[in-house]
């Protein structure tokens, strides 16, 4: 039997509320902004996110905050995914290249076969094409330039 007396209330967040269909804006009767994280709160939420991940020296997280404006949490760590895919990429093409090189020399020495997994760290170059790609990717989608809510009710 089902309990009535728990209720749940419901909620939701956006990152673009002007999207938002105003049958579903009544239905939400409180409202509340939270502003995009600042420079150094980006910078934060980065090291965040890539605390789990092996990472090289090289990361200038000071710079990325600075370089990130107008992004959101889930934009980060999807900044950080893709990055994070660069280096994975790199491993499956090194192995490719193993793997021909090996038919090529048809040897079957140990020293030949040896096979090398390590998925090496997630560098700056990463982190700066995966921002490359983002950017454009905000850009195309409209979601870094200025809105235009066209009415529709």
């Amino acid at each position: 039997m089902i309990n009535i007396s728990k209720r749940g209330v419901p909620a939701g967040a956006t990152n673009r509320p002007q999207d938002l269909d105003r049958a579903i804006q009544r239905r939400m009767p409180a409202t509340f902004h939270v502003p995009m994280p600042a420079a150094a709160q980006r910078e934060r939420i980065l090291q965040l996110i890539l605390r789990a991940e092996p990472t090289a020296a090289d990361i200038d997280y000071s710079r990325l905050g600075a370089a990130t404006e107008g992004f959101s949490g889930s934009d980060l760590h999807e900044l950080c995914r893709q990055a994070a895919v660069y280096r994975v990429r790199d491993l499956a093409r090194d192995e490719m290249a193993r793997e021909a090189q090996s038919k090529l020399n048809k040897s079957t020495s140990d020293s030949d076969d040896e096979y090398v997994d390590a998925v090496r760290p997630i560098t700056m170059d990463d982190l700066r094409l995966a921002l490359g790609k983002l950017k454009e990717s905000k850009i195309q989608c409209g979601s870094m330039a200025p809105t235009m809510r066209i009415e529709l009710d």
